[in-house]
């Protein structure tokens, strides 16, 4: 088992996510009322986040028919359907509610990570 997966099962509620080796490559769609975009999750990962010619995060992850990004402290999370364009570096969005992605970044947050507890030694608590 790789360092990164035992990592990444460390701070994930649900471990028996093994895609860290192999990224999805199901097409995933994001209807935008006239068009259907077909995209996978590596066409959106690890780019950064333009609004009106703005870099404004870097997209860290897909949920749900959703697109996680993190800007300075905070995870963003907006439907796919607000994404408009797709560029080998960037993902260009359209406008959208700020105050409800934070709030749905912190949900997913709160969801998929877990906190890690530690005693007044600095030692790990394994519940």
């Amino acid at each position: 088992m790789g360092l990164a997966l035992i990592i990444k099962r460390l701070f994930r509620k649900n471990d028996t996510d093994d895609s860290t080796s192999t990224p999805d490559k199901s097409g995933r769609e994001a209807v935008d009322g006239k068009k259907t975009h077909t995209f996978t999750d590596r066409d959106v990962l690890c780019k950064f986040v333009l609004l009106d010619n703005n870099r404004i995060g870097e997209t860290i992850s897909t949920d749900s028919g959703h697109l996680i990004f993190k800007q300075d402290a905070k995870n963003l999370y907006i439907p796919l359907s607000s994404v408009k364009e797709i560029t080998d570096e960037n993902v260009v969005v359209e406008t959208f509610d700020r105050d409800e992605a934070v709030k749905l970044g912190k949900e997913w947050q709160d969801r998929t990570t877990d906190t890690l507890i530690f005693d007044e030694n600095g030692m790990l608590i394994n519940d």
